[in-house]
């Protein structure tokens, strides 16, 4: 019986010192591999949440130059600097282009178009509605999805859900036409629905004008100054155009009236020139029209001096 006890009493001693030897071990050494605390990895991004199924995400408010032609600046507080396909634009920033050029900017659900001499400033925006404002200038636009919201003068926009259409300001006036879908006209508390194949303008603080269609053609009437020598450096064109189109003149934009009259003073250089002009509407028709050959001579005539009988003695 003693010598059972011994030898239980025995192996109990044994355990208790194998067990010492394994909690040393973890102490010293650390647990085995593969175990221990769990690792955290953390992303550069957090995973986006959930989708409820059906709904589409929404979209990122990203808007960029996607193409620059010409003399395009990007004017940011209050700064001025050459624009770059791949420039990122913010809320208040604006592009601006010079005679002869253009810039497509890009967003999450649409692309914008301005054309030669115009401004277009960046609004703020959410993930169902982007903004713009057109300070002067003719603006094309394609919406994809949400919603695209064009400010003109005072108290007018135009917004579309989606579509595509073209946008024009010229002082207090704004006109548009749809090209694709559709598009609402505000102004003076009021708003005309446009469909495809219309346009509407909307001046002088008035309400917009009833959808009519797109005109097939664009008239552009010119009175030139008289051809050939003149002495008048800054002589002023006159002519009309129909209500809403841009006109430039040279390089210079010129303000057309509601009625589509213009008047512009031009500077001619000294010597033989020609100076053209250009229109444009919302619908995309052009017409153009070039001065007869004019000569700007200020220059004092040549001084002459008749020296024939000065040395002849009297008799």
């Amino acid at each position: 019986m003693d010598e059972r006890r011994d030898r239980i009493r025995f192996w109990a001693i044994v355990a208790a010192l194998l067990a010492a030897v394994g909690a040393a071990y973890a102490l010293i050494l650390g647990p085995p591999p593969g175990e221990g605390e769990a690792v955290v990895i953390l992303a550069d991004d957090p995973s986006p949440a959930p989708v409820a199924p059906g709904a589409a995400p929404a979209a990122p408010l990203r808007l960029a130059v996607l193409a620059v032609d010409g003399d395009v600046s990007l004017v940011r507080n209050g700064a001025a600097v050459p624009a770059r396909a791949g420039d990122p634009l913010h809320e208040g920033d604006a592009v601006v282009t010079g005679a002869v050029a253009r810039v497509e900017v890009a967003g999450a659900t649409y692309t914008a178009e301005l054309e030669e001499l115009g401004r277009l400033e960046v609004g703020a925006s959410s993930a169902g509605l982007c903004r713009l404002r057109l300070e002067g200038g003719l603006l094309s636009a394609r919406i994809a999805q949400a919603a695209l919201e064009v400010a003109g003068p005072p108290g007018a926009t135009v917004r579309s859900e989606g579509g595509a259409l073209s946008v024009g300001r010229d002082g207090e006036s704004m006109s548009v036409a749809v090209k694709e879908g559709g598009a609402a006209l505000r102004a003076a508390g009021i708003a005309v629905t446009l469909g495809a194949g219309q346009r509407s303008m909307a001046a002088g603080g008035h309400p917009p004008a009833a959808p009519a269609p797109v005109a097939s053609q664009l008239s552009l009437e010119v009175e030139w100054p008289a051809a050939g020598r003149t002495k008048e450096a800054r002589p002023v064109v006159t002519g009309r155009t129909a209500q809403g189109a841009m006109v430039v003149l040279g390089a210079e934009r010129v303000k057309v009236e509601p009625d589509g009259s213009f008047a512009h003073p031009v500077v001619l250089r000294e010597g033989e020139q020609r100076l053209s002009v250009r229109a444009r509407d919302v619908g995309g028709l052009e017409a153009s029209a070039e001065s007869p050959v004019l000569i700007l001579d200020t220059r004092a005539p040549a001084a002459r001096f008749d020296t024939r009988g000065l040395w002849k003695r009297k008799r």
